[in-house]
């Protein structure tokens, strides 16, 4: 959809006008950016996902992901994918983690940003060689705004409705005497069960998504 059909259907969800003076196209832009990011952070969209290639180097094991991304969904070296893991699961599982020999890393969690705001990732052991590493990731999703009057392509037709219904649910929380509780409800309900739809077919645990990660990995390495 273009961004001003969006728009019109958030409108058209909530039963007013375009001239209704208390939900103007900024209102829904920032409601409808508020859904994507909700669902950047709950589902894998697998067009907002990419990977960024990182260079190992001997005896470093922190790395900063560039680009600064939504979230991190994978870590792979060597084509294959590294356990994700917490700095305090690796205190009760290897107490000496920090004095651990060097080799190939074989966890990696995420600790804190860098100066720039990019997430970092810390492996573990760290790695005895040079080499890459492979961070599958969500980018941050585009702004609707940032379309202008080209296609949302960043999101599937099932992902723009259910901001849509988002978005409208937002906005009736501002428009009260237009939406009733009982439409207030049947709005986030319907984009529950959008998101629900989405879950079950961009799980991030599936073989299905790893798969396609995998994929898209190999398509960029080859471009």
């Amino acid at each position: 959809m273009l961004p001003p059909e969006i728009r019109e259907k958030v409108r058209g969800a909530l039963g007013v006008p375009a001239s209704y003076s208390r939900l103007t196209d900024v209102n829904i832009d920032d409601f409808v950016d508020e859904a994507f990011q909700l669902m950047a952070n709950e589902i894998v969209p697998s067009r907002l996902a990419t990977s960024v290639t990182l260079t190992l180097v001997a005896d470093q094991d922190t790395y900063s992901v560039a680009g600064n991304p939504t979230r991190i969904i994978g870590v792979s070296i060597g084509g294959a994918f590294i356990q994700p893991y917490t700095l305090q699961h690796l205190e009760v599982d290897a107490p000496t983690w920090a004095t651990a020999a060097s080799g190939t890393p074989k966890r990696y969690w995420i600790e804190g940003n860098d100066s720039d705001g990019n997430p970092q990732i810390r492996l573990h052991p760290k790695p005895s060689a040079g080499g890459t590493a492979r961070v599958s990731v969500i980018k941050k999703p585009p702004r609707l705004g940032s379309y202008g009057l080209s296609e949302v392509r960043d999101w599937s037709e099932l992902a723009q409705y259910a901001a849509i219904h988002y978005a409208a649910w937002r906005s009736g929380l501002r428009a009260s005497e237009v939406v009733d509780a009982n439409k207030q409800a049947m709005l986030m309900d319907t984009y529950r069960r959008y998101v629900g739809i989405l879950a079950s077919n961009e799980d991030p645990t599936s073989v299905y998504t790893q798969q396609m990660i995998q994929q898209r990995v190999g398509r960029e390495a080859t471009q």
